[in-house]
């Protein structure tokens, strides 16, 4: 849905000026943060992470939003499920793609969670392993950021 859109410019434009972004971005936090099927939880992240590399413009005019929402992504990605973690960790790393080249003041707290979750999971190797591997593509596909 939200790849329609964004390749739409006038639906965007009217996505965003008639409330529907905010209603959408409002309605997947909620999910996000209080469903109790993890399943809904990480589709609902999955949906505003997906709004945010989409509609990235739309998402710069509400700061408080992308603080929201990486609050939220940073919280579970010390989940208690592996799973869980990964996915989140996923869409962390998707975002950080498409901050560092914009030079996005977010950048540098989304790499940051990347690095405390990798520094968190000393216990769980494959969450561990995932993020190292990660990090290091993102080092190589993004040469000015420094481990």
């Amino acid at each position: 849905m939200v790849a329609q859109l964004a390749d739409q410019p006038q639906w965007m434009e009217a996505f965003y000026e008639t409330g529907v972004f905010e209603r959408v971005y409002d309605v997947a936090m909620q999910y996000a943060n209080s469903d109790p099927m993890e399943v809904n939880r990480l589709a609902a992240m999955n949906l505003l992470t997906e709004l945010w590399l989409r509609m990235p413009t739309y998402m710069d005019l509400k700061e408080d939003y992308q603080e929201e929402f990486l609050d939220l992504l940073r919280s579970f990605s010390h989940h208690h499920a592996p799973t869980v973690q990964l996915a989140v960790c996923s869409f962390l790393f998707m975002l950080l793609d498409m901050l560092i080249p914009a030079k996005n003041r977010f950048a540098p707290f989304v790499y940051k969670t990347l690095v405390f979750a990798s520094i968190a999971n000393d216990e769980r190797p494959d969450v561990r392993n995932y993020l190292f591997k990660s990090l290091g593509s993102l080092f190589q596909r993004h040469p000015t950021v420094y481990p």
